[in-house]
């Protein structure tokens, strides 16, 4: 949460604000989840003190405020009191003449409230919170560089134990340096302190063949029935979504080792909320839901039959797809379950 950012610091929440907020509240994404977050935040703050004089936030040095919006003298007229923006911009100057001595920063994401608060001399900055960058997060691959001898041994022994710190099913690219084409690729057991190699269906799976490492990887870990969470994170079009759901459909429907088949996917409506559009409920999602059917049917085969066969795998209750919204609270006992767009 942002105030926690701060460090003793006071931080002065305008009235104007609370009622942004407000407006948010039931918007069922994002923008919606933080704001009822933030009101729970504050709302435990009062608690423990009034607002208006400030309340610590657990012991950090840092106080929040809730303080009333400041009307200025001298305004422009184009400066309309109506606008959110330039009650929290008088709020900011109102601080500052209160203040001298204090470095008031008026912080906000709004670029045109930076702009405005630039023409009256308040400080403003964009708020970057402390977070990792994409190149950062743990890739599960780890590339190294062993003896040939090592490469022959993994192939002939089918398992190698290497003298590295490896996190349990990370991946390893063991490389050659005398020969670039002289690899190999495995998965670190834990239980055995082995890099072990890859589960290698003889045949394609759902039609499917990994068309680089970091997908053979991937599948590895979708198929391996001792890794029990697989978290796939990727550019768009990587292939995800369809590698996911051809090893679900493997191991319900080939291996019978799961009931079904769950796929589910948040959702975002662009615009009107799905209450609006017509039609049941089905028809209400099907836009939502859409990517994951053609994934489904990619993977039947094309033409008519490959929809007709995902349907009659619906109505067998073997294949099951629904908006997240709908398995929140659920038990799904013995189900292969991939949810898309998880990081939404």
């Amino acid at each position: 949460m942002a105030v926690r950012k701060f460090h003793k610091a006071d931080i002065y929440i305008p009235f104007s604000v609370i009622e942004e907020i407000d407006r948010f509240k039931r918007d069922m994404g994002e923008n919606g989840r933080n704001a009822r977050q933030f009101s729970r935040f504050i709302d435990i703050l009062r608690a423990k003190g009034t607002l208006a004089d400030g309340v610590e936030i657990e012991e950090s040095g840092s106080y929040v405020y809730v303080s009333i919006d400041q009307k200025l003298e001298n305004m422009p007229e184009t400066m309309l009191e109506n606008k959110a923006d330039n009650r929290i911009l008088a709020t900011a100057i109102a601080l500052q003449r209160e203040f001298p001595d204090a470095k008031v920063q008026l912080v906000s994401k709004d670029i045109n409230l930076r702009i405005k608060a630039d023409v009256f001399g308040v400080f403003a900055k964009d708020f970057e919170p402390d977070t990792a960058n994409f190149e950062d997060l743990y890739a599960g691959i780890m590339e190294v560089n062993v003896e040939p001898s090592q490469i022959d041994s993994f192939y002939k022994e089918k398992s190698i134990h290497l003298d590295l710190k490896l996190l349990a099913n990370q991946y390893v690219v063991m490389k050659d340096l005398s020969n670039e084409k002289h690899s190999a690729i495995g998965r670190y057991d834990v239980g055995d302190d082995r890099v072990v190699p890859l589960i290698s269906p003889s045949d394609s799976i759902w039609g499917i063949h990994p068309r680089n490492m970091e997908q053979s990887f991937a599948l590895d870990c979708l198929l391996n029935d001792d890794i029990k969470f697989v978290s796939l994170v990727g550019k768009a079009g990587t292939g995800k979504t369809l590698l996911a759901i051809a090893a679900g459909l493997s191991k319900t429907l080939d291996e019978g080792k799961f009931h079904k088949l769950l796929v589910s996917r948040p959702i975002f409506p662009m615009g009107r909320d799905i209450g609006y559009l017509p039609g049941d409920i089905g028809e209400k999602l099907n836009p939502w839901m859409q990517p994951i059917f053609d994934n489904v049917e990619f993977l039947m085969g094309e033409g008519k039959k490959a929809a007709g066969r995902a349907q009659e795998l619906i109505n067998q209750g073997m294949l099951n797809i629904e908006p997240l919204t709908y398995i929140r609270g659920r038990s799904i006992p013995n189900q292969y379950l991939i949810v898309d767009e998880a990081q939404n």
